[in-house]
C-alpha cells in the first residue's frame, strides 16, 4: 500500500503492487486500453490516476488527460494519456442511460482505432461494470479486454498501519477523549459495508472531525452526508459552492455561471464571490490537467478530490 498526499493534509489510499501492474500493463506496446475495477470506495480513482503519473515518469513527452465518461472527446492528439472516470452515474447514485454508456464507448474505439500513440484506463465500480457489460454494444468490446481487479487487494496489516499512522496516533497526540472507542474492527464491520475499506479509512483520516460521529452511526455516507449538511449553516458561502459543483459536476470561475442549477439552490452566486479557501481545499481540487499546465485560480476549473463527496452532497442537497 503506498499513500500520496494530494495538497496539505490530504492523503489517497493505492496498492503499490497494482499501481506497479497497471503500468506495466499500460506501457506494453500492445496494450491501448485498459480498465481498472473495483468495489465502491477500494481507491479506483486513486490507482487509476497514481497508475498515469508513474507512466508520464517513463514516458515524459506523453501528456495526461481526465475527462468524465459523458466528456469524452471524438478524438485527442499523439502521445495521449486519458483517464476515464464517473462511469454510469456513480457519482449520484443515478444509472445513465445506455445510450450514454455506448456513446462514450463509440469515442473510445473511434480513439483507439486511430493510427496515433494513445493509452487509455477506464476507472469502473464492480457492480456497475457487471450491470452494464453485458448490455453495450457487443462491437466495443475490445476495450474491455485489459482488466485490472483492485477488490480484496489489501491486507488487514496494511489497513492497520494507515489506520494507525493518519488516524489514531494524530489524534492521541491531541488527547483526543473518544479516539480509543474507534477501532479498525467498527471500521470494518460498520453499517456501511457497501463501501470499500480503503474509502472509509480515507474520509477519516482527512476529517478527524467526524470521527465522534462515525463512532456513533458507523455509516460513512450519513455521517459526510450530515457533515455537508451542518456545513449549510456552519458556512454557506462554502456550502453553496460544494453543492453548485455536485450538481454542476464542476466550476469554473472563467466560465459563465448555470443559472438554472443556482436559481434550484436558491444561493446568491456570482463567478466574483468564488474563493479557493483553504476550507474548500478540504473538499475541492484543481482539474488535473489545469494544474499540470499551472493554470492561474481564476481560470482553473474545480472538482471534488474524492468522488464519493459528490454522493454525499447530493444526498445533502436532496434532503434540504
Amino acid at each position: 500500500m503506498v499513500f500520496f498526499i494530494l495538497g496539505k493534509n490530504i492523503v489517497e489510499i493505492a496498492r503499490v503492487e497494482k499501481v506497479n501492474e497497471g503500468k506495466r500493463r499500460l506501457l506494453n506496446e500492445d496494450v491501448r486500453c485498459m480498465v481498472v475495477i473495483g468495489d465502491f470506495g477500494n481507491s479506483v480513482s486513486s490507482t487509476s490516476r497514481f497508475i498515469l503519473t508513474e507512466c508520464t515518469k517513463e514516458w515524459k513527452d506523453w501528456k495526461c488527460e481526465q475527462y468524465k465518461y459523458t466528456d469524452v472527446p471524438e478524438s485527442v492528439t499523439d502521445k495521449t494519456m486519458l483517464y476515464v472516470h464517473g462511469w454510469f452515474g456513480s457519482w449520484n447514485d443515478d444509472l445513465c442511460s445506455l445510450d450514454e454508456a455506448n456513446e462514450a464507448c463509440r469515442k473510445l474505439k473511434k480513439i483507439t482505432d486511430e493510427p496515433l500513440n494513445v493509452k487509455i484506463i477506464i476507472g469502473i465500480r464492480s457492480d456497475l461494470d457487471r450491470l452494464y457489460r453485458e448490455r453495450i454494444d457487443e462491437d466495443y468490446n475490445e476495450i474491455f479486454t485489459h482488466l485490472l481487479y483492485l477488490d480484496s487487494s489489501n491486507t488487514d496489516a496494511e489497513y492497520s498501519n494507515f489506520f494507525n499512522k493518519f488516524i489514531k496516533l494524530p489524534r492521541m497526540e491531541l488527547e483526543c477523549p473518544y479516539i480509543s472507542e474507534l477501532t479498525l474492527k467498527m471500521i470494518r464491520e460498520g453499517n456501511d459495508k457497501r463501501f470499500g475499506m480503503p474509502l472509509k479509512l480515507t474520509i477519516l483520516a482527512n476529517h478527524h472531525d467526524l470521527i465522534s460521529n462515525y463512532i456513533q452511526k458507523k455509516d460513512i455516507l450519513k455521517v459526510m452526508k450530515d457533515h455537508f449538511t451542518d456545513l449549510a449553516e456552519e458556512d454557506e458561502n462554502v456550502y453553496k459552492w460544494l453543492a453548485y459543483i455536485c450538481l454542476k459536476g464542476e466550476f469554473s470561475p472563467s466560465k459563465e455561471i448555470d443559472n438554472k442549477v443556482v436559481d434550484g439552490l436558491g444561493y446568491e452566486m456570482k463567478n466574483s464571490s468564488f474563493e479557493f479557501s483553504e476550507k474548500l481545499k478540504r473538499y475541492v481540487r484543481m482539474r488535473t490537467k489545469d494544474k499540470d499546465q499551472n493554470v492561474s485560480e481564476n481560470k482553473a476549473t474545480y472538482v471534488f478530490i474524492n468522488s464519493f463527496y459528490y454522493i454525499c452532497a447530493f444526498h445533502s442537497i436532496k434532503a434540504m
